[in-house]
Order: structure tokens, then C-alpha cells, then sequence
């Protein structure tokens, strides 16, 4: 006596099975190598040693080098007007943020997410720039932390 027929075919069934765990395996593997790297660093506790501009032009005053692994990059930065008021922005390749505002007297806390160009582990440059908008002071800036993420 055989085996009962089946009403379908359960080597096709099989291969659509592999198939589908091959792709979430692959998925899994890509997630895993594409989390964003959380990292934790410091600036100088006095502000004074900032870098900062007086310009009324867009200055750069921090620049990495980074190599692309995510579509996108988020930017925080410490930003300070010392009798001044101005603007931030963050630059990767030829592409730039919107800016944000520095107030005058305020220590303010500014995030940027902007797309990043190029091929996977490609390198673009990623500048911090400011300028002074009001005042005869300067502003000052210093990045705090930066990574990439998928969106």
C-alpha cells in the first residue's frame, strides 16, 4: 500500500518555505549589520572653547569624514550666541539642513536629520557650519553626537 495522494504539491510548498526563511535570514542579517551606532561623546564643559564664527556667511567649524552606511544621518548640536544671534546648519557633500536658530544669552540643543549621498561606505564630508545673523558678538557650536539611520 502507497502513500495517500495529496491534493497538492508539497515539494513546490517546500521551496516557497525555504525560499521565504532564506529572505528573512538575509533581512535579519542586513538589520542587524544596519542598526544605528548610538554613540555617547563629549564637548568641552566650557563654552568658551568652542569653536565659533563672528561671519555673516556660513563658516564651517567642525567637519567628519565618516563612511556612509544609512541613507540618512541625524546631527545634535550645542549651539551658544555670545552677544549675538545666528543661524546652524549641517552640510553632507553638496546637500544642506535647513537652518536653525542660535539665540542670543541661550545655550539651545539643535537636531538635524539630512540625507546622505552616495554609495554604500562611500565617504562625504559632514560640516557643522554656523553664522551670525544679529549682534556684534559671536556664535558658538559643538557637535554632541551623530549617526545613521535607515529613515
Amino acid at each position: 500500500m502507497g502513500m495517500p495522494p495529496y491534493p497538492h504539491d508539497i515539494a513546490a510548498e517546500l521551496r516557497e518555505l525555504r525560499a521565504m526563511v532564506t529572505d528573512a535570514w538575509t533581512a535579519a542579517q542586513s538589520s542587524a549589520r544596519r542598526m544605528p551606532y548610538v554613540p555617547m561623546t563629549f564637548a568641552a564643559a566650557d563654552i568658551s572653547k568652542w569653536p565659533s564664527t563672528a561671519s555673516a556667511d556660513f563658516t564651517g567649524l567642525w567637519v567628519a569624514v565618516p563612511y556612509r552606511q544609512h541613507p540618512l544621518i541625524r546631527v545634535a548640536v550645542w549651539a551658544y550666541g555670545s552677544t549675538a544671534s545666528g543661524s546652524l546648519r549641517i552640510k553632507v557633500g553638496d546637500t544642506y539642513s535647513d537652518s536653525e536658530s542660535i539665540t542670543d544669552g541661550a545655550l539651545v540643543l539643535r537636531e538635524f536629520s539630512i540625507p546622505a549621498p552616495g554609495e554604500d561606505l562611500s565617504r562625504a564630508n559632514v560640516t557643522v557650519e554656523a553664522c551670525r545673523t544679529s549682534g556684534n558678538g559671536t556664535v558658538s557650536c559643538a557637535p554632541v553626537w551623530a549617526y545613521g539611520v535607515e529613515s
